[in-house]
């Protein structure tokens, strides 16, 4: 009778099994496909991810088991390794001249490198809000293909340099067959396509720098590691909180201060191209293309994002950040201890912050849209989504700090190796890094991927990487061109005729000629344009005293379960300045004939030529006593900052239901969530398979160590 490994190593039955593990990739590949035909709806697009990472999890689940069953690795030749390198950069093109993008960011590199060219320095002439490398490669970028497809280009560039640096580290960490798994693991990351792929976010490049900076301290170059530390802290700011734990590692005082030093020099000096000329600008009394020269701007990677949060949020985003801090520096002290008890509280601890991580994330997901307060968010994602999202992400949270707890009773703690150790800490110090602000970004968790696939301890790595896949799609409707179903709406405006719509200025100022300002608004298939112009305006300091209203005399009948919906977009480019700010309200009257008003949109200055908006309100905000009433009056008002003539554009407005977006909700929570649960647990058991065996080996291997350190000993007497 054949035991398992015997069924696979033989050959017909081994290539039974690698033609699933291909028809597992297939699966991965068309579901890529289907996300950019559908994806840019939100309901179509949560359905996909969710099923996506279900599919994924299999490829996993097989993965694994393949190689403990087999001698063989899939990745084991650097021809293998360019083949797979093919495979992702193909998953990844799937998104190549997609125009609907579920994050802004890629426009505004398009708008910086557009700003760079004409002769604009970063923080010296205009916001920039990333560190000086990426302001390098965008200037590089857009020279050769100003589009957001350059951006996406580049940064599947990158991917393809990650896989390589990743391969040569696994075999290191995990052995030959470990490193197959963890590069293909990474080549085929849902996250990993979507974001480089579609978003074309620049991730790849720090954590690219940051594992070359891994493999050359390895290898004991310190001052290259040094100098590319710095470079990927020069590119995005996060790996400083990794630097404290390769200085610790360095044996040596000598050898810790010049790896500091070439990590600060690297850093430092990556910012004097940009600086010094504005600093000799400022010497000799002369003033940039924009405005007078403020290096000063160079903080605003750092603190800028600050800026932009509440008091309360602020306080908590530095005790997060502090709280990290304190806590690397106080694993590091333990580790130098270089003891059983040390290595396990080490290990206890991390593990059940990640898996608490995990359960927190995942029950806010879960509860969020339930929550009254969910609807005071402009923006929504469907609640049974929502659900399964945060329970399966709370299982898997659950299920890691259960083993570590087991592992902690079965004294597995004890004999973690240092380096596995240190790389824990690390991957543990990103992943809490990113919460440290108000809502974090689903990019920001590819940072410490990379050090989970590198964990000996495959259990904890690959099982905490499915949660953050979980809580990853932290998009909502503002993101997304429509809903993906159709809302029952009450009202609607189809812009069918502008006629119902009046206009007037707002003049505060009697220098200013109402002649010398113009305003229409027309309509199209696509909806209604309201457009304003103040080119004839001959001070811009009048431009204060002015606005343009356009109002409309409605019938709206709401209570607290009615929702405002509307998408609006802007004719600017957002990266040379904001022409303009506007806001959309209305007034009424409660059932008992009392006077209402409330701001749908508050003044802001959010809206862009990169991407339509979508915004919701809920009338639960509208402050009436009864709670329910009549809007009578719409009145959108555009306040202008520059002499211009520009427009917004209002795809639609309409009126629905506050509640769940998706009616077959008793479908889909059970379906999706019942999918996602069975390839977690056939997943979380391959694992502990593999871990029963290596505890096994490794319980063995310190019986033979014992016994013959006792032979030994007996020959020496």
């Amino acid at each position: 009778m054949l035991d398992g490994k015997s069924f696979i190593e033989s050959g017909k039955n081994k290539s039974w099994f690698d033609g699933i593990l291909c028809l597992l990739v297939i699966l991965n590949f068309l579901l890529v496909v289907l996300l950019r035909l559908y994806g840019t709806a939100m309901y179509p697009f949560f359905v996909l991810v969710l099923i996506w990472i279900a599919s994924y999890t299999g490829l996993l689940t097989l993965l694994i088991r393949r190689e403990r069953l087999t001698d063989t690795a899939l990745i084991s030749r650097k021809v293998h390794l360019l083949a797979l390198i093919v495979l992702a950069v193909i998953f990844r093109c799937v998104f190549l001249g997609i125009t609907d993008y579920i994050s802004l960011d890629p426009g505004w590199y398009v708008d910086f490198g557009r700003l760079m060219h004409s002769g604009y320095t970063p923080y010296v002439d205009f916001y920039f809000p990333y560190p000086p490398v990426f302001a390098y490669v965008i200037y590089a970028v857009t020279a050769f293909l100003p589009t957001v497809d350059g951006f996406r280009m580049f940064s599947i560039l990158m991917d393809a340099g990650v896989i390589v640096v990743l391969w040569k580290l696994a075999r290191r960490f995990v052995g030959v067959k470990g490193a197959s798994t963890a590069v293909i693991a990474y080549a085929l990351l849902p996250l990993s396509i979507f974001e480089s792929g579609w978003n074309a976010h620049f991730e790849p490049l720090p954590n690219l720098l940051l594992l070359l900076a891994l493999w050359l301290f390895i290898e004991n170059r310190y001052k290259e590691s040094g100098a590319l530390l710095g470079l990927s802290i020069a590119t995005k700011i996060y790996p400083a909180i990794v630097a404290p734990i390769f200085i610790y590692a360095i044996k040596g005082w000598r050898n810790r201060i010049t790896y500091t030093l070439s990590i600060c020099l690297a850093g430092l000096l990556s910012y004097l191209p940009l600086l010094l000329p504005a600093w000799l600008l400022e010497l000799n009394n002369a003033t940039g293309p924009l405005q007078q020269p403020s290096p000063s701007g160079v903080l605003d990677p750092i603190i800028g994002f600050l800026q932009t949060l509440p008091p309360a949020a602020v306080v908590v985003s530095l005790a997060i950040a502090l709280t990290t801090v304190l806590a690397v520096i106080y694993f590091l002290r333990l580790l130098s201890q270089d003891t059983p008890n040390a290595k396990m509280r080490i290990y206890y601890s991390a593990g059940s912050a990640i898996g608490l991580i995990l359960v927190l994330v995942g029950g806010f997901a879960g509860l969020f849209s339930l929550l009254p307060f969910s609807t005071m968010a402009d923006w929504r994602f469907p609640i049974d989504i929502g659900i399964v999202r945060g329970f399966v992400s709370m299982c898997v949270g659950l299920a890691i700090i259960a083993n570590v707890r087991r592992d902690r009773a079965d004294g597995v703690l004890r004999n973690k190796a240092k380096e596995t150790l240190l790389l824990l800490i690390g991957s543990t110090a990103l992943l809490v890094i990113v919460l440290s602000r108000l809502f974090f970004f689903g990019w920001y968790l590819l940072w410490s991927i990379p050090f989970f696939l590198l964990l000996r301890d495959r259990r904890l790595g690959y099982i905490v990487i499915i949660g953050l896949l979980l809580i990853f799609p932290n998009y909502g409707s503002d993101n997304f061109s429509s809903v993906g179903i159709r809302e029952t709406r009450y009202w609607e405006d189809n812009f069918d005729s502008m006629n119902d719509w009046s206009m007037h200025f707002n003049i505060k100022n009697s220098s200013v000629n109402a002649s010398d300002l113009s305003m229409n608004v027309t309509s199209d298939e696509n909806g209604a344009q309201f457009r304003f112009d103040t080119r004839s305006i001959v001070n811009s300091s009048f431009l204060d005293d002015i606005s343009f209203s356009y109002t409309q005399n409605v019938s709206i009948v709401f209570d607290d379960s009615i929702d405002f919906v509307t998408r609006i977009a802007a004719s600017w480019d957002w990266a040379f300045g904001h022409l303009a700010e506007m806001s959309l309200t209305f007034k009424g009257n409660d059932s008992n004939g009392g006077s209402i008003d409330g701001s749908i949109i508050p003044r802001t200055s959010v809206y862009t030529n990169i991407s339509s908006i979508e915004k919701r309100y809920a009338f639960s905000n509208a402050g009436s006593p009864t709670g329910d009433g009549l809007v009578t009056l719409l009145n959108l008002t555009i306040f202008p900052l520059q002499q211009a003539e520009a427009s917004y554009q209002v795809d639609y407005m309409y009126t629905t239901h506050v509640g769940i977006l998706q009616p077959l909700y008793f479908f889909f929570i059970p379906a999706i969530g019942s999918v996602l649960l069975i390839t977690f647990v056939a997943l979380s058991r391959e694992l502990d398979r593999e871990r029963t065996n290596d505890t096994r080996i490794e319980r063995n291997n310190l019986q033979n160590k014992a016994q013959q350190d006792i032979r030994t000993l007996g020959s020496s007497q």
